[in-house]
């Protein structure tokens, strides 16, 4: 099931409940997740293409170790799983640490421009789970570089509005009246040129 995994999905918040929404190449995914009053319970919704609709009650609970207990139930109330969640496995396990390995939940790709997402189409409930507790969130782009991005602009806005700044700093300690030379200049006058091109390029690596 690697079609919504590899989804980039937005994240918006109304009120009690999250929604992710992207698209796929085979249209349009949305999922819901619903916080319950009691702060355990979470209904978690799945929109995907071809109209398929899934829907799950996920509960949870800290154990007397630290660890989370999960209960997952499908739309008509029926027990799917219970046992231990954490999200640093790739599977769910049984409260005796024993891998809850879901037969049903095999990788689907698309080929001969086939969608996938058919209508025994499975979504593997270490996913229902992740979603539930919101562990699929990542910040997409790479902030340190994003900084330096901004360092760059930032640097290359000031010195061509106080282009004698930074000399003046570097100089004025050690020498009297400092004047910059005309190397000085046009190296300077080349920066302002450069820069903003390796802050662009440096911005796109960034997000992509």
């Amino acid at each position: 099931m690697g079609e919504v995994h590899q989804t980039f999905l937005e994240k918006k918040v109304d009120g009690s409940t999250t929604h992710y929404i992207g698209k796929h190449t085979y249209g349009p995914i949305h999922l819901l997740v619903k916080e319950g009053e009691d702060g355990e319970t979470k209904n978690v919704t799945y929109l995907l293409p071809s109209k398929i609709k899934r829907q799950y009650t996920v509960t949870t609970s800290t154990n007397n170790w630290g660890n989370e207990k999960v209960r997952i139930k499908d739309e008509k109330g029926l027990l799917l799983f219970e046992g231990m969640y954490s999200p640093d496995y790739f599977f769910l396990t049984s409260e005796n640490g024993e891998p809850f390995i879901e037969e049903d939940a095999i990788i689907r790709i698309g080929y001969n421009n086939n969608s996938p997402f058919t209508k025994d189409y499975v979504i593997p409930l270490k996913h229902v789970v992740d979603v539930a507790m919101h562990e699929n969130e990542v910040i997409r782009g790479d902030v340190p570089l994003l900084l330096i991005v901004f360092f760059l602009f930032g640097y290359t806005a000031f010195d061509r509005k106080f282009p004698l700044f930074f000399f003046y700093l570097r100089n004025f300690l050690d020498v009297r009246d400092p004047e910059p030379s005309e190397f000085y200049l046009s190296m300077q006058r080349l920066g302002w040129k450069v820069f903003p091109i390796v802050g662009v390029i440096l911005l796109i690596v960034a997000i992509l």
